[in-house]
């Protein structure tokens, strides 16, 4: 109990790790708000009279298949078709109560938690076990009256409670700031009230689902901190078993990606633990895997497999913790990288203090990592603006597909485009009211919503030509994915957010870091002087400042120049139809604004926090202030649904 209570109060004193508890779970929510948007907004719902139906046509259908295996009693397809029928018995008609039900289905939607839980428990382990490793003290635990195991063991216990309660912070917050947006569904109505749980044979009330999910992610997350756990008794050096994981994670996230349940590795896809994690892969589908003959469901499967591969792999690690030296030492691996380093140095041997400052930051600061997340957001954002577009209806499509043969600048010709379609359109509809069109309903279906596309184009045109100023000086442009990016604040607020936390964990131990190192003497008396180093530092702090902030810009650029290839730039603000400004700046001026007022936000941002470098040698108070900088006005904005581009719209209103 002492050794429990004895890593328990040193993890507790651990601030930096509290400090990335507090910014993975924040992340974790900006993740869920940003990607609401791209789930579908369709959140269909059951009928009790609809549900009933489903169940009537899988009994027809199990007996169907019950009676065509009849001759293979033994085997695993009529084995498979009784346990399935067994399951549809045994469920009684579930209390399903009318309502919006989005707060379950964009949480049941969003898995990417997962990522943040694996970044959080290689922090944890890092602080748990491998700091007193580098500070060869393991030596000396092993030596102790309880021995080694118990040791190991306290830290595996702390470890799994750590582990436990950042999940169940993370999905509560993330609980909480759905039911804020969503409203608080019916806990008591049954989960086949959405269409996607509707497969589930099991009396399942919304709030047995939650507590029933969170268990799963807390089990799913202990499996995680084992098998992290195991890699660093394994191996002594420290990046070797990051980067082992850094590889089972990818393999795992594309082995879950591009299997699917129907597939013949579906052995494969139900092990991986992002579908243990996954509500979808979880609990809203029902599978059965074929082990002997016998169906046993993909969950149990899991279960069982992660629950023997952290026996085997901590089996492993323990033993070969007892029988090597638990300090960090230089292997073969080691030695092969000094020898490649030394090699380059000499190929590229420099005494400039600005790149030495560079190197030291991203090598021996290990904050490459922080790179690495600034291209996967970058490109992320490039993803995201590429994604194929859906309509919500089927008119705004049929526009669409108008609006693409005369989008511009407004011609005789484009004007003349529109009435020919018109022309066109009445005569398509006076033929499909013929006697003799047998196929009138369908084509019918098919030109009213060409019809109200065109109307959507032609109210556009007759608003154009009901402002002042020339036609011809004029825009057909995409209104409704220009006010889809104009009007995405979560979007502007994530991207300010991640440029902002990128800045600061890549810059915050920039003092700090020689003075922790008791540095700071021998460089104030090098001939650049302490002068010349504050310099050298500034401008490292600054061009990085500069390029996060172009990566950045250049992708919110890009979302916009998707739209049209940036042919309707020149149109004026107070010429868009769908709402009313009285600016008579062109789209390129009102986001050259937008952008000016940005980096003028941005920068003064980092004005402060090199100012609070500067005054601050500690890394952990420096984050402490740089995240209290950012979440404030974060909040703020996300209170009042407000970003610099819809500021400046309600200004010119």
């Amino acid at each position: 109990m002492k050794q429990l209570l004895f890593e328990w109060k040193k993890i507790i004193r651990k601030k930096m790790l509290w400090l990335i508890f507090i910014i993975l779970v924040v992340l974790n929510t900006v993740t869920l708000d940003r990607s609401i948007d791209s789930y579908s907004a369709d959140c269909i719902t059951e009928t009790a009279e609809s549900y009933q139906d489903y169940i009537d046509t899988i009994t027809e259908q199990t007996d169907s298949m019950k009676s065509r295996f009849e001759e293979e009693k033994d085997g695993f397809n009529y084995r498979n078709v009784e346990k399935i029928e067994r399951e549809i018995r045994s469920i009684s008609m579930p209390l399903i109560r009318e309502g919006s039900y989005q707060t379950l289905y964009y949480y049941s939607s969003y898995s990417a938690g997962i990522l943040f839980v694996i970044v959080f428990l290689c922090a944890l382990v890092d602080f748990l076990f491998q700091s007193e490793r580098r500070q060869g003290l393991l030596i000396l635990f092993k030596q102790t009256r309880e021995g080694h195991l118990r040791f190991l063991f306290s830290k595996v216990f702390i470890g799994c409670i750590v582990t436990v309660l950042f999940v169940l912070t993370m999905e509560l917050v993330s609980l909480l700031y759905l039911i804020n947006r969503y409203g608080l569904d019916e806990l008591e109505s049954g989960i086949q009230v959405l269409l996607l749980f509707r497969g589930v044979f099991s009396n399942y009330t919304i709030l047995e689902l939650v507590c029933k999910a969170l268990m799963y992610r807390c089990l799913s997350a202990i499996g995680v901190f084992i098998i992290i756990f195991s890699l660093q008794l394994m191996i002594r050096k420290n990046w070797v078993p990051q980067l082992i994981m850094l590889a089972l994670t990818i393999m795992e996230l594309l082995l879950s990606m591009k299997l699917t349940s129907s597939s013949s590795l579906n052995y494969i896809w139900a092990v991986t633990f992002f579908n243990s994690w996954d509500i979808k892969a979880s609990i809203a589908t029902e599978m059965n895997l074929n082990i002997m003959g016998y169906p046993v469901s993909h969950v149990v499967i899991a279960l069982i497999y992660r629950v023997l591969i952290c026996i085997v792999l901590f089996s492993v690690g323990v033993w070969m913790y007892e029988r090597q030296m638990q300090i960090v030492v230089d292997g073969i691996i080691s030695k092969l990288v000094i020898r490649i380093r030394t090699i380059f140095l000499r190929a590229f041997r420099t005494v400039n203090i600005c790149i030495q400052e560079w190197k030291k930051i991203l090598v021996h600061e290990k904050r490459w990592m922080v790179v690495v997340v600034l291209l996967f957001v970058f490109f992320s954002l490039f993803h995201y603006a590429d994604r194929d577009r859906e309509y919500a209806e089927f008119k705004i499509g049929e526009y669409h597909k108008l609006l693409d043969s005369c989008q511009g600048r407004i011609t005789d010709d484009s004007l003349l485009y529109v009435s020919k379609k018109r022309i066109d359109l009445e005569e398509q509809l006076d033929r499909a009211y013929s006697p003799d069109n047998i196929q009138a309903d369908g084509i019918l279906n098919s030109l009213g919503f060409e019809e109200e596309g065109l109307q959507i184009l032609e109210e556009q045109r007759d608003r154009l030509l009901s402002m002042e100023g020339s036609i011809y000086d004029k825009y057909f442009i995409d209104e409704y994915s220009y006010l889809e990016v104009m009007k995405n604040y979560r979007a502007d607020i994530f991207i300010f957010f991640m440029l902002e936390s990128i800045v600061l964990l890549m810059t915050c131990s920039l003092e700090s870091y020689d003075d922790e190192k008791g540095m700071n003497t021998i460089l104030n008396a090098t001939r650049i002087g302490e002068t010349g180093l504050r310099k050298v530092k500034s401008r490292v702090f600054w061009s990085f400042g500069m390029i996060a902030f172009l990566l950045m810009e250049i992708a919110s650029w890009y979302a916009l120049f998707r739209i049209d290839g940036g042919v309707t730039f020149g149109q004026q603000m107070n010429w868009f139809t769908q709402i009313n400004l009285s600016t008579g700046l062109t789209i390129l001026q009102f986001y050259l604004l937008v952008t000016v007022i940005r980096a003028g936000c941005y920068f003064l941002y980092l004005y402060i926090l090199k100012h609070i470098i500067d005054r601050c040698k500690q890394a952990t108070v420096v984050l402490t202030v740089g995240v209290g900088l950012i979440v404030v006005p974060l909040i703020v904005f996300m209170v009042f649904h407000m970003s610099i581009t819809l500021l400046l719209i309600q200004i010119f209103s």
